[in-house]
């Protein structure tokens, strides 16, 4: 019998090759993902480090204008963390598609890994059957050629 051989090795691979791709584009999303988390973390960070300094100068006296720009700095501190908040937001949703399209493109590749084995095993099967027949023709025929030897 011939060697073994999949009929659908060229899916296979192409599925491998999907599956690689969805890797890739999911390790890329949460990069991104983390990239956004520390951003957002850092303009938390500068947020408080801003409310800290309004909260200590209206302990203390304040410059003409100075609470002002202050305010201003807060402001546009807090429109930067909500910025960054939605785009976290989405990046998280994007990593999560992309996550399932990862998900699905393994199933892939799994069901035709499984498919490749159990045609394997019955192509093995098919081997050891017909190398079972040739044994046991063989024996047939010693038998059949000894007693035709002993009737004679």
């Amino acid at each position: 019998m011939k060697p073994f051989t999949f009929n659908l090795e060229a899916v296979l691979i192409l599925r491998q090759r999907e599956e690689q791709q969805a890797a890739r584009n999911w390790a890329e999303a949460l990069r991104n993902q983390n990239l956004i988390e520390g951003a957002l973390r850092q303009a938390e960070s500068e947020l408080r480090q801003s409310q800290e300094t309004l909260a200590r100068q209206r302990n203390g006296r304040f410059l003409p204008g100075e609470h002002q720009i202050h305010l201003a700095a807060n402001a546009n501190q807090k429109a930067i963390c909500e910025a960054l908040a939605k785009r976290l937001a989405e990046a998280m949703e994007y990593t999560k598609k992309q996550h399932a399209i990862l998900l699905e493109a393994r199933m892939k590749v799994e069901v035709l890994m499984r498919l490749k084995e159990k045609r394997k095993k019955d192509y093995e099967a098919a081997v050891m059957a017909q190398e079972e027949a040739a044994i046991d023709d063989m024996v047939i025929a010693r038998y059949a050629a000894k007693s035709r030897e002993f009737w004679r």
